[in-house]
């Protein structure tokens, strides 16, 4: 079924980003006072917009705080802290669009596609998306 298969990639592709954009909202001192719930709406918020974007601009920055800053205020976040979390965020895109990842993470991976495009008839389903599928684990 090619849109089962199209969630599983985009949920393989979106757990990394999103990984990444909660190490960047823990770094912050002010996020420990925020609840679990409000930690996975921001995060994916800030994986919406950063999956949405062709490649990373000032106006991304502020992109994002107006997306996620009305929710941190409303948990006493300082503007400074939003300010230096959103810049982090768009930090984590490359110029050319792609999330910066680590290059080597030594694990043996049974599937290793890397920016696939997904396309069914003339629709096109996904586009830079990651399959990556870890020998030894269940799918």
């Amino acid at each position: 079924n090619p849109l089962l298969t199209a969630a599983v990639i985009a949920s393989c592709s979106m757990a990394g980003h999103g990984e990444k954009i909660s190490a960047a909202l823990s770094a912050l001192p002010e996020a420990a006072g925020l609840d679990e719930d409000m930690r996975e709406y921001v995060v994916e918020m800030a994986t919406g917009i950063l999956e949405e974007h062709a490649d990373a601009t000032p106006a991304l920055a502020e992109e994002l705080k107006e997306a996620v800053g009305p929710v941190l205020e409303g948990c006493d976040f300082p503007e400074a802290a939003i300010d230096k979390l959103c810049k982090s965020l768009a930090g984590l895109l490359s110029a050319d669009g792609e999330m910066v990842e680590e290059v080597c993470d030594g694990k043996d991976y049974v599937v290793e596609l890397r920016n696939i495009r997904l396309g069914f008839g003339a629709r096109m389903l996904l586009q830079k998306t990651d399959l990556v599928l870890e020998r030894h684990h269940r799918y």
